[in-house]
Order: C-alpha cells, then structure tokens, then sequence
C-alpha cells in the first residue's frame, strides 16, 4: 500500500505551514473559505486518489469509519488505527467541506489532516528504516507548534527543553506538547530544515529549601533559581534565558543566614553586559522573618524597578533602603564583558543586603 499512498503523503510537508486560506464576507453572498492554491491542489489530489485507488473502497468512508468507531469530531489517538481508517477520516473531511462550509479549514489549523499523514506515514514505512525522535514544541499557548529533532529520549510530553530559534539561534524556553517517532522521509517537518533541542529544562532549582551547613548544586541550566531571598531569573529583550548554576552554598548561624551563589547564561557567549540583557530578583517573602522584614519596611510592591548600576565593581544593593521593593532588574554596565556573577547575600534582624560582583567560572 505504501507506494499506492506515497504521493499523498507528501502533502504533509506543505500543509505543516499556513496560511491554508481565508474567510471571505461580501455583501450579497453568503460567508465562504477561500483556500490557498496549496490546499486546492491537496483536495483534487485526495479526490483523485479515492478514484484510482477503487480496492481502497474509501468511497464507503462513512463506513469504514462506524465499524472502527471513529469520530472525526473527537479523535484525538490516532496510533491504534489502520492505514485505512486513518485514509477513510482524511476522505471524510475533505466531503465533508460541500456541507458545512470552513471544515477542512478547521481541520488543517488543528492540526488532524498533517497528523493523519504523519501517521500514515510511519505504518506505512519500512521498518529497517531508522526512526528519529521528534518534539513538537509550544512558543505560545493554543499556537501552531513547531518541530525539533531531539536526542534525548527522556525528554517527555510537559517537560520543558529549550530549543534555538532564528537564523542567529536565540534560545528559548517551551514547553514539548508531544512525542512523534518518524524516519526521515515521514518527518513531521522537513528533516533537514529541522533544528535539534539543545537541552531537557529542569523547570528551576528550589535552593531556598538548604538553611543550614554546604551545599554545592551540580551545574545544570534551569529557568529560574529559587533562593531564600527570592527567585532569579535572566532575560534579553523581556525574554527568559536559561540560566546555570555553577555553584551554590549557604551557611546559617543563630544571628544570621549567608548565601553565595555563582552563575551565568545557560547559552553560550552570552554576556551580562550584553544589551538588554537583565538579572531579575523577584524578592517575596519565604520565611517568617523576611516576612517581617518586608512589613516593616511598608510591604512589598508590584512593580519592576530597574536599577542601573554604574560598573561590576560597585553592586551593593541594601533591599532596607527601598521602602516598596518587591521586584528589581538588574543591568550590568561594564567596559569589559561579564559573563559569569558572583552574588554574596547576608539575612539579619537588621535586614536583607546583598553583594554583586564579577565572579570567575568555574570549570568541572
């Protein structure tokens, strides 16, 4: 059956991007989809197909169908149906467009016709062919998604990877939506425009949970790092990027708490005095004493505050002097690239003060 479906399938490649057609309303004439000469030309192939190929008996598609119990409407698991009913709901939303106007529309921005061929694709391929793992990402929420050829096989549905983005490779932060296994003929994206998921992202490192002797973190690139005196992050342009821990310990005594912490840019050549790039605290209260503090010094406040910092060599910032301090970006200004901070912080009873500097990294 494979070489009978194989031109068909090729149409997965051209449908995986819009735009596939578009609302028209004019006056006079009731509201129609004018699709794109891509989608066009898909639907004769698929019409064209059911005629050839009569031992397929696709023109019975309803009831190929109801025996395998498939609603169109609802599938979502198309990997326990045969090549022909997984064919049979490909034909059905192609007919189905003389009667309700804007089908396959819907079913091309949801993604069901390029999975359907995905899926045939992959029954329908030799099995000596080598298979690769593909992640389908989200950038944003309901958004098409956007595939990666992946390496790393514990890499799951919800994890979150950071993958390169544009010619100049920005890394970025998403979430994986699903797992496909293809061989290179049946990608779900051309194989060799498909860029490769550079890392598995552990959603951030909790430090703020160590209060007492040494504790060193094993370096690794996390979204955010949560210490006692609150969460850090970076970002570029008002976006995230990775950040790495390379070392971190804390000490406790009965008058006061101390943190060290020495870090980066998970992304390689990446400079925190690079432009817009910016190392945010998001300073809320974890233990009762900073909840003290924060009141006593009038609550804590909503807003960002930037705070631009003249050079590396002088970064104190005394939380006590800013009444309203919740949130803080920090800018680095130096005459020399900085890519690796040092970051000494002490808790009292008299306050919060922390220390920044540049720190030199630390080679495993």
């Amino acid at each position: 059956m494979f070489e009978e479906v194989k031109l068909l399938l090729a149409w997965k490649d051209k449908l995986a991007t819009g735009p596939w057609g578009e609302w028209c309303y004019r006056p006079g004439e009731l509201p129609h989809v004018k699709y794109s000469q891509t989608v066009e030309d898909f639907i004769r192939e698929v019409e064209l197909f059911v005629y050839d190929q009569p031992q397929l008996n696709l023109e019975n598609y309803q009831l190929i169908l109801s025996q395998a119990q498939v609603d169109v409407e609802t599938v979502t698991d198309l990997s326990n149906l045969s090549p022909q009913v997984l064919l049979a709901a490909l034909v059905r939303i192609i007919k189905r467009e003389e009667f309700s106007e804007g089908y396959i529309l819907r079913f091309l921005q949801n993604r069901l016709i390029v999975d359907i061929l995905v899926e045939l694709a992959q029954k329908l391929s030799s099995t000596t062919e080598k298979k690769y793992m593909f992640c389908q990402v989200e950038f944003i929420p309901d958004a098409p998604l956007y595939t990666y050829l992946c390496d790393d096989e514990t890499i799951k549905e919800g994890d979150e990877v950071v993958v390169p983005v544009g010619p100049n490779e920005e890394m970025h932060i998403v979430k994986v939506k699903k797992i496909i296994y293809a061989t290179a003929a049946n990608a779900p994206y051309p194989f060799e425009r498909c860029k490769k998921v550079i890392d598995k992202l552990e959603t951030r490192v909790d430090l703020a949970v160590v209060e007492e002797n040494i504790f060193t973190v094993t370096s690794q690139a996390v979204d955010a790092l949560d210490t006692l005196i609150g969460t850090f992050r970076l970002k570029q342009d008002g976006r995230p990027l990775a950040i790495e821990c390379l070392e971190a310990c804390f000490s406790k005594t009965h008058e006061n708490q101390r943190g060290t912490l020495i870090f980066k840019a998970a992304r390689p050549n990446v400079c925190l005095t690079d432009p817009g790039v910016y190392l945010c605290l998001d300073n809320t209260p974890k233990v009762e004493i900073l909840e003290k503090i924060t009141q006593s010094l009038g609550g804590v406040g909503n807003e960002w505050q930037k705070i631009e910092l003249r050079s590396v060599n002088d970064l104190e910032m005394q939380l006590e002097e800013a009444t309203d301090l919740a949130k803080v970006e920090l800018k680095f200004e130096a005459k020399h690239d900085v890519a690796v901070l040092w970051l000494d912080y002490f808790i009292s009873a008299d306050g919060i003060t922390v220390y920044f500097s540049e720190g030199e990294e630390k080679n495993e």
